[in-house]
């Protein structure tokens, strides 16, 4: 391939890469009407695929990709508005779970359902079948059993 070819194409990795920043530009103005910033959305998020009892803090900030101290100021943003409870584990008092109340599962339907308003132009582009499809290839993109590490050197 040639430097040509190097510089003009559209791989991939930058495809995914603008798409992202496309969707987290038009998701900001829904998480700013509903009082959320992209961070703390993604806590609400990882919060409400949880199961049942909650998880602790620190796997909520993990899955969020966020920091500790971070999911940590969010949870008490959250707490304060009654969106989440948190309470020490039973099996280790040292771990701090948080669990959604109604009043953030609530929450949390009316961002998905103005997010899925928003994108719904977008996703219409696309047939049911490449919607599952792309649905299918994007989670597997994701799964950290297949991600890519960097080379050791």
């Amino acid at each position: 391939m040639s430097v040509e070819d190097l510089v003009t194409q559209r791989p991939l990795g930058r495809l995914v890469a603008m798409l992202a920043r496309e969707f987290v530009a038009r998701m900001a103005t829904v998480l700013q009407r509903h009082g959320f910033t992209d961070a703390g959305w993604w806590l609400l998020s990882e919060l409400a695929a949880a199961p049942a009892g909650g998880l602790p803090l620190g796997e909520i900030a993990r899955r969020a990709g966020l920091g500790a101290s971070t999911a940590t100021l969010f949870s008490d943003q959250f707490a304060e508005r009654g969106l989440l409870v948190r309470q020490r584990s039973a099996s280790n008092r040292r771990l701090v779970v948080a669990e959604l109340t109604e009043a953030g599962r609530a929450c949390v339907a009316a961002v998905r359902a103005d997010l899925n308003d928003l994108f719904e132009g977008t996703y219409e582009r696309l047939t049911s079948v490449e919607r599952e499809v792309l649905t299918g290839l994007l989670t597997r993109l994701l799964d950290p059993e297949t991600s890519d590490e960097l080379p050791r050197g």
